[in-house]
């Protein structure tokens, strides 16, 4: 089980009512991690089999998996920058865009959709990008959506800013407004209107159900029970 939060001087969320003192935490700063939970949402870590909860400030780092399980929703911060929020039934891997593979700035989409927006920092590029089966979709600033389908099939709708989108075949920039489609072995398609306003409420419609720094109760009932279990287990280690 992953112990260290991007909190400092927190107790682990299972386990934190066992706590006197404050669970380990991570020395090095932590650039990616979980803002939000709503429902089932578990990670694996790169040199895992199996998968576990995720848990409210938990660090993420390149290699991790993370799954979004029925009616489950999940909000991430990567970098100072770079907020996240991923619908239910989605499936991504954290990568990374630097030559050194480690600072979390790449999503890995195998399937989902994913809402993102990168702000600005005056004197400072942010550089980010979601990865499909089909596609690449890199920006320094701006808000867009990324839909993949079970056959890897990618839809990129950029509400604000520019996007480059691009793959081994070709590559197109959309802007504020417009959507492009990319399927298995073809070409990015060229850049077409669709309705902002009309898309905004569609996507609302799940992305205002999550909010950071929360998680929901669904979520909340996974935690007692492992509280438990973790209880029971320290229990158990000490019987005379």
């Amino acid at each position: 089980m992953r112990l260290l939060t991007a909190l400092t001087g927190v107790c682990v969320a299972v386990a934190g009512f066992l706590c006197g003192v404050s669970a380990p935490v991570s020395a090095e700063p932590c650039p990616a991690f979980v803002a939000g939970v709503v429902g089932d949402v578990q990670f694996r870590e790169a040199d895992e089999n199996e998968w576990e909860p995720v848990e409210l400030d938990m660090c993420l780092y390149v290699g991790d998996q993370i799954r979004t399980m029925k009616d489950s929703l999940a909000a991430l911060k990567m970098e100072e920058n770079v907020e996240v929020r991923v619908n239910a039934l989605s499936v991504f891997k954290v990568g990374s865009l630097d030559k050194d593979k480690k600072r979390p700035n790449q999503l890995d989409m195998k399937k989902g959709e994913a809402w993102a927006k990168v702000s600005k920092i005056e004197n400072k590029e942010t550089a980010f990008e979601i990865r499909t089966p089909t596609a690449q979709a890199g920006v320094r600033g701006t808000e867009f959506n990324v839909e993949v389908d079970e056959e890897g099939g990618t839809k990129v709708n950029v509400l604000e800013g520019a996007v480059r989108i691009f793959n081994e075949l070709g590559e197109v920039l959309a802007e504020a407004g417009m959507f492009t489609e990319v399927l298995k072995g073809k070409i990015p398609l060229d850049p077409a209107e669709f309705d902002i306003e009309a898309f905004k409420g569609k996507l609302d419609a799940w992305k205002g159900q999550i909010s950071i720094g929360e998680v929901k109760e669904a979520m909340k009932q996974k935690i007692e029970e492992k509280k438990d279990e973790v209880k029971n287990n320290i229990k158990g280690k000490f019987k005379f």
